[in-house]
């Protein structure tokens, strides 16, 4: 959706929920989403991922599972990226922040998260480096 179309409209409920009982529509997804439409699909997200099994505040605290992505894949139709954020959004709401190990736990488990991109880059500069030091 272009920025000049009220790019709100996908998040209606009565037209959202008909997207995803669609059994031909794998996902929903947004190319080049607003900030406002980001908040706003994340709102309505948790609402509806807050009430499905794995999302329960004991089984947020074991962490991310494939079983968030399915459940939330097939329920309402929400692209793994999105799940994810869903899920931390959700696992911060259920930590108690007083307590400083939990409030740890989350913390250490987003940064996990965020720093998946620059450990496979590590892991790639690693393998090119074993490559050239064999070949010289």
């Amino acid at each position: 959706l272009s920025s000049g179309i009220n790019a709100e409209w996908p998040l209606r409920p009565g037209l959202y929920d008909d997207i995803s009982r669609n059994s031909s529509v794998y996902d929903i997804t947004v190319e080049d989403p607003s900030e406002n439409f980001t908040r706003l699909r994340n709102y309505v997200d948790v609402l509806k991922c807050c009430r499905l099994a794995s999302f329960q505040p004991d089984k947020l605290k074991r962490g991310f599972t494939q079983e968030m992505v399915d459940e939330a894949r097939s329920e309402h139709k929400i692209t793994a990226i999105q799940v994810r954020k869903i899920y931390e959004i959700l696992r911060l709401r259920a930590t108690d922040v007083s307590d400083s190990q939990e409030y740890r736990k989350y913390r250490l488990d987003v940064k996990r998260r965020i720093n998946i991109p620059f450990l496979k880059e590590k892991r790639k500069k690693y393998r090119l480096r074993l490559c050239v030091d064999t070949t010289a």
